[in-house]
């Protein structure tokens, strides 16, 4: 955009000179959802930082490759089709996406979730911080496909100024129904199977502050606590999607990853991708560099 390669009425309102008018960060999507826990667990069947990092257990991985070094703390990981996905003629279409994440509650990783996820002190005090001192883990449940998406526009004219992100979640009521339906798949995950019931697991058994006028886990509470406590996944995309042509109010980008509209210019990261269609994975954006590399190769004859 800082280039002349964007909407219209947004570059003139910067004073940028129009080369192109196409609809450059107009469709941003993400997958994205939110943090449920913390699920308390017996002692010593989760990660606590002070405890479980020392000198003997930093040997033990350095000669055996064993213990809870080895972790990268991200234990498992599930996805299912909601009954929206279903009900659509989408069975196959896994439209949740859940991470767990045994960390239990420790000042740094109560640092880390505020700026990684721009979580509320108040939650993190008052709720996430109740469970310090007890093992615990979370779940990070995610959106595979949202329907709704956001804005990404420029701040100014400066290239050293960030963009402003706009990323609108939860705005489309689809994106609302099933992350409830996921953030309750994910606690009766917990509570009601017997893996989980063998080392005890619970979530907290308090409401989380701001959602004490719902009834406590009814659907209106879990879309409040979906909303307090919302997160990214950081799968950024779609803000210049590949269409068949200009006619396509959407696209910015061709088939071969060409800019409409201009010469010997493509773009090859996520951005050209439609998390509604295909999740922007590092193994994904493998795919599409080595498609580029092909397409430029052979236009050059190479």
């Amino acid at each position: 955009m800082l280039s002349g390669i964007g909407p219209k009425d947004h570059l003139e309102e910067l004073g940028i000179p129009v080369k192109v008018d196409l609809p450059v960060g107009k469709n941003l999507q993400d997958k994205y959802g939110a943090l449920v826990g913390p699920f308390i667990v017996n002692p010593g069947t989760s990660f606590v930082l002070d405890r479980d990092i020392n000198f003997r257990t930093l040997r033990e991985w350095q000669l055996y490759g064993t213990g809870p070094i080895q972790s990268s703390r991200i234990e498992a990981c599930n996805t299912f089709s909601s009954s929206y996905a279903k009900r659509d003629g989408y069975a196959y279409f896994q439209d949740i996406h859940t991470y767990f994440l045994a960390w239990s509650i420790d000042s740094r990783f109560k640092q880390a979730l505020s700026q990684a996820f721009n979580v509320n002190e108040k939650i993190l005090k008052n709720y996430i911080g109740k469970a310090k001192g007890f093992d615990s883990f979370f779940q990070m449940t995610t959106l595979n496909y949202p329907f709704g998406s956001g804005e990404m526009r420029l701040k100014d004219r400066n290239p050293h100024s960030q963009p402003l992100l706009d990323p609108k979640y939860l705005q489309h009521p689809r994106d609302v129904e099933v992350l409830v339906e996921a953030i309750k798949f994910s606690v009766n995950l917990v509570e009601n199977t017997t893996s989980f019931q063998e080392i005890n697991a619970k979530l907290i058994p308090i409401p989380l502050p701001g959602c004490e006028v719902h009834v406590y886990r009814s659907d209106s509470y879990w879309e409040c606590f979906g909303r307090h406590l919302t997160i990214t996944a950081y799968k950024y995309c779609a803000t210049t999607p590949i269409g068949k042509d200009r006619s396509d109010p959407r696209a910015v980008v061709d088939s071969k990853l060409r800019v409409f509209g201009t010469k010997g210019l493509r773009i090859v990261d996520a951005s050209v991708l439609e998390n509604k269609l295909i999740p922007a994975y590092h193994v994904t954006m493998e795919a599409v560099a080595e498609l580029a590399s092909a397409f430029i190769l052979n236009d050059w004859k190479i």
